[in-house]
């Protein structure tokens, strides 16, 4: 384990906060803090939201963080959680099981601001609220306080055993990465005030497995009241959800090839030694499970009965998915023989060029028709849902990329292009950078991301189907490839809101 030494600043993006003054102290749950006084901003980097989940705090629920005395300088990001290097390029910290950290981003004189809380993407296997891409220096100069967060990944995150359940009795021992997200956000809810934010103003937002997340947590019951909008980007819906039981017999295999005989054993394992057989073929396993009490039932499912939060939800996914089929491995062949009994309708539907029609049938299928889905859900509960395609290629880059990758609306978002993507940034990219964060941010605010300046958004509804085309130039898209969403639709279950 790398000493506090150890750790590091993102150099390019912290280079300027090298030369800002400490901010005056601050009290939170835990004791009293600074952070960096940048001028017009501050933040506050590594703070604890949980004690360390190591030893025989492993696989367990987040325990409130150590108090401490005197005041603790927040200055230096915290540990990475422990994961593989699978995914990921961005630069990170280094990696330790103490690392339930979070990050804060504040206008200096902020005061009740409306908190924006983001959730890493990664496949819940990689990732870190650290990424330099993350920083929420262009947010906060809008007026929010941005909020970022580790929490367990990979086997430490969704893991489950016979001995685990048997220690815990009735709580559930499974669900670490999501227990993880909601203890930052109790942590929140506590905290947040002494640093400029509004705990009862909070929008949980994330990319990837973060959207995914926030789908869960839409859904789960102990996250009810802890935030009052979401924002889900490229997180999917499922329909289904595997049980703590199939989880417990995926552990209980790979305590036997880890040569682990029992959870003391389990427990004293070197962390790397956990990490190091996790490869892209085993990322299927990762993900919360059915343990009926953080999760009762899969997203879709939860939605379709009425049991998500009745927030203000923004949702959508991007133009080229399909950027993570090499990544997984799988051919157009692969992904067009799931059509089955479809194959002509999806032959008619999506053309007769395999790697098209699979490129498309993969965006819809995993993420289009899914966000579709949920958004048309939201009625149920009386709350409006925003939905997006987001299609925007970089000006320098159109005609040689098939669409917006997986991931490709996180620096717009953010308003803020790391270094190489930076580079080629036109004009037109940071105008689009601007709109787009300045639509999330208006949401935050307010549960409405239109606001004078900015093109309009409609809600989505089910009669209507307006989305909002996220491209060059952004349009309102009426019953976009509505049969083709229709068809991914029925193909996975999901049936059309009553």
């Amino acid at each position: 384990m790398p000493d506090r030494a150890g750790r590091f600043l993102i150099a390019g993006l912290w280079a300027a906060s090298l030369f800002g003054q400490a901010t005056a102290p601050v009290s939170i749950a835990s004791g009293r803090i600074t952070g960096k006084d940048l001028g017009d901003e501050r933040a506050w980097l590594g703070i604890p939201y949980a004690a360390p989940p190591v030893g025989a705090l492993r696989w367990k629920p987040p325990q409130p963080p150590a108090r401490w005395t005197g005041v603790r300088a927040m200055e230096e990001y915290g540990y990475s959680c422990m994961q593989p290097k699978l995914l990921t390029t961005a630069v990170l910290p280094p990696q330790s099981e103490d690392c339930l950290t979070l990050n804060v981003w504040a206008p200096r004189q902020a005061q009740k601001a409306a908190v924006m809380f983001w959730i890493h993407g990664g496949g819940f296997v990689e990732g870190s609220g650290a990424a330099a891409a993350y920083a929420g220096t262009s947010l906060e100069r809008q007026g929010v306080v941005v909020v970022t967060i580790n929490y367990r990944l990979g086997d430490f995150g969704l893991f489950a055993h016979p001995e685990l359940s048997k220690e815990s009795g009735k709580e559930p021992a499974a669900n670490f990465a999501l227990m993880d997200q909601i203890a930052a956000l109790e942590w929140v809810h506590r905290n947040i005030a002494a640093l400029g934010g509004d705990p009862e103003n909070v929008t949980i937002f994330g990319e990837s497995a973060g959207g995914s997340s926030v789908n869960f947590l839409m859904a789960s019951p102990p996250a009810r009241g802890l935030f009052r909008r979401a924002i889900a980007e490229s997180g999917g819906g499922q329909s289904r959800a595997r049980t703590l039981a199939d989880l417990e017999r995926v552990g209980a295999r790979k305590a036997r090839q880890w040569g682990a005989a029992d959870l003391k054993v389990l427990r004293a394992m070197p962390a790397e030694d956990i990490i190091k057989n996790l490869g892209l073929l085993t990322l299927a396993e990762y993900g919360p499970v059915v343990d009926g009490k953080y999760v009762l039932e899969a997203p879709g499912q939860a939605f379709a009965n009425g049991k998500q939060a009745p927030v203000e939800f923004l949702l959508g996914a991007n133009s080229f998915e399909a950027s993570l089929m090499p990544l997984f491995r799988l051919s157009a062949d692969a992904v067009l023989s799931q059509a089955g009994a479809n194959r002509d309708k999806v032959r008619e539907l999506y053309g007769d060029d395999p790697e098209t029609a699979a490129r498309e049938l993969f965006t819809d299928h995993v993420f289009l028709g899914p966000a579709r889905y949920l958004a048309s859900q939201m009625e149920k509960v009386r709350q409006p849902a925003y939905l997006y395609f987001f299609s925007y290629v970089g000006e320098r880059r159109r005609g040689q990329a098939p669409g917006a990758r997986h991931g490709a609306e996180i620096p717009f978002v953010f308003d803020q292009f790391p270094a190489a993507i930076g580079l080629l940034a036109t004009a037109e990219d940071r105008r689009m950078a601007e709109t787009v964060s300045a639509y999330w941010v208006q949401f935050a605010k307010t549960g409405n991301p239109n606001r004078a300046g900015l093109p309009e958004w409609p809600a989505y509804t089910a009669s209507a189907e307006r989305l909002l085309e996220l491209g060059a130039p952004i349009t309102v898209r009426p019953h976009f490839r509505a049969e083709r969403l229709n068809l991914v639709d029925a193909a996975a279950g999901r049936q059309p809101a009553k």
